[in-house]
C-alpha cells in the first residue's frame, strides 16, 4: 500500500499543471456540455463536477473560470466542483489560489482581470483566485487506487494524464469506477495519450479527441440503478424547497429541477427530460389536476400529485382526482418516500399525495 501510494505521489508531480491545459475540454464543456447543465440549475437541480488529481488546482479553477464566463452568479445554485488529490501539500496550494504571472499566460487579460488580483506571497508577487471562484471547489483528499468516499453521480469528470501511468488492469477497474459515479449522459474528459479501457469501453462513447460520453447504466455497486430524476413542481417556494430536500435525502432519487407553475414546468420537462414529476394540485393560473392532462400528451411519464389540503376542501378535491381516474396513495409508489408525513407543516393542513402512470 505505501509502495502505490508513493507512486501515486510521483506521478502527481510528473503531471505538468496549466490553466486551460487541452483548451479543447474547456471548449466542449462550455459549448456543449455547460449549457443544458446551467438549465438544470436555474430550474432548481443539481450539478456536481469532480476534477479527480487536481493537482495544484489550476484545472478546477478553469473548470470554475468556464463555468463562471456563462453563470457568473454559479455559486448561488446548487452547481458544485470537487477537486481531489492525493498529495495534501499540493492540495494546501490548490486552497490558496496563488500563482506566479507565468501560470496564467493561458489565462485571457479579460477573464485575468475579473476573477484574480496580484498579492505578495513570501515576498514575492502572485496571482490570487478570487473567493467567487473558490467558493464554487470544494479540495478533498483521496487516493484513486484506494476507497472512494464519495457515490455521485457527477455530470462530468476530469482526469487527465494520471491514469496512463497505472498498469493495464488498474486502468480498467479506474475506468469502471469512473462510469458507476457519472450520470447517464455524461462526460469523461481524459489525458492526451489515454483511451478507455476493458469493460467500462462498452459504456462510453468516444465523441472527441479524448472526450467521452457515458450511455450505460448507473453501476454504482451490486443491484444499484440510476437514481430517479425527479421535477419538483409547486407554487410555493417553501414547499419546494421542502419536497426537495425530503426526495434528496434518499440516494435512489436526484431532483433535477423546479418549477413554481405549469408554464415553467412544461419548459423545465423538456430541457431536462426528468424521469418522474410532483406536482402541486391547486396552483394559480392552470391547477395540477388540468396540468397533468397535458403532460400526458407532452410526454407520458409517471407523476405524483401532492397536495396540502384543509379539511373542508378534501372531498371535492378526491372527487376531482377520481374523475381523472387517478389512484389515490399516501405513499409514492415506486419508491417508497412518506412525503405526507415528512411535508406536514401543520395538523390542520394535511398533504395528499396521489400518483398517475401513463
Amino acid at each position: 500500500m505505501r509502495r502505490r501510494a508513493a507512486t501515486c505521489f510521483r506521478i502527481s508531480r510528473r503531471i505538468s499543471p496549466a490553466f486551460f491545459r487541452e483548451n479543447h475540454h474547456f471548449e466542449h464543456l462550455k459549448t456543449d456540455v455547460l449549457p443544458g447543465l446551467i438549465a438544470r440549475a436555474k430550474n432548481g437541480g443539481r450539478v456536481r463536477i469532480w476534477s479527480a488529481a487536481c493537482s495544484d488546482g489550476q484545472e478546477p479553477y478553469s473548470i470554475a473560470l468556464t463555468v463562471l464566463s456563462l453563470l457568473p452568479n454559479a455559486a448561488d445554485y446548487d452547481f458544485r466542483i470537487l477537486a481531489t488529490d492525493i498529495d495534501p501539500k499540493i492540495l494546501a496550494l490548490a486552497r490558496a489560489g496563488a500563482y506566479d504571472a507565468t501560470a496564467l499566460e493561458t489565462v485571457n487579460p479579460a477573464m485575468r482581470k475579473q476573477w484574480f488580483s496580484e498579492v505578495e506571497a513570501g515576498g514575492r508577487r502572485k496571482w490570487q483566485v478570487d473567493d467567487r471562484v473558490k467558493r464554487l471547489i470544494t479540495f478533498n483528499e483521496l487516493n484513486l487506487m484506494a476507497q472512494w468516499p464519495i457515490k455521485g453521480p457527477f455530470d462530468v469528470i476530469f482526469c487527465r494524464n494520471v491514469v496512463i501511468y497505472f498498469d493495464e488492469p488498474t486502468q480498467m477497474k479506474i475506468w469502471s469506477r469512473f462510469a458507476g459515479v457519472l450520470d447517464n449522459g455524461g462526460h469523461l474528459y481524459i489525458g492526451h495519450s489515454e483511451r478507455v479501457s476493458g469493460d467500462a469501453k462498452a459504456l462510453f462513447d468516444n465523441i472527441g479527441i479524448t472526450t467521452y460520453r457515458h450511455t450505460g447504466k448507473f453501476h454504482g455497486g451490486p443491484g444499484m440503478s440510476a437514481p430517479a430524476r425527479v421535477l419538483v413542481v409547486d407554487d410555493s417556494a417553501t414547499m419546494r424547497g421542502l419536497i426537495s430536500a425530503v426526495l434528496n435525502a434518499d440516494p435512489d432519487i436526484s431532483v433535477v429541477g423546479q418549477a413554481a407553475d405549469a408554464l415553467e414546468a412544461r419548459q423545465a420537462i423538456k430541457q431536462l427530460d426528468p424521469d418522474v414529476v410532483t406536482l402541486d394540485i391547486e396552483m394559480p393560473n392552470m391547477n395540477g389536476l388540468e396540468f397533468l392532462d397535458k403532460i400526458m400528451r407532452l410526454r407520458p411519464m409517471p407523476v405524483i400529485m401532492v397536495s396540502t389540503l384543509t379539511h373542508r376542501g378534501r372531498r371535492s378535491d378526491d372527487r376531482r382526482a377520481r374523475d381523472r381516474r387517478l389512484r389515490l396513495r399516501r405513499q409514492a409508489p415506486s419508491r417508497g418516500i412518506r412525503i405526507r408525513s415528512a411535508i406536514s407543516p401543520k395538523r390542520s393542513r394535511r398533504p395528499r399525495v396521489r400518483s398517475a402512470s401513463p
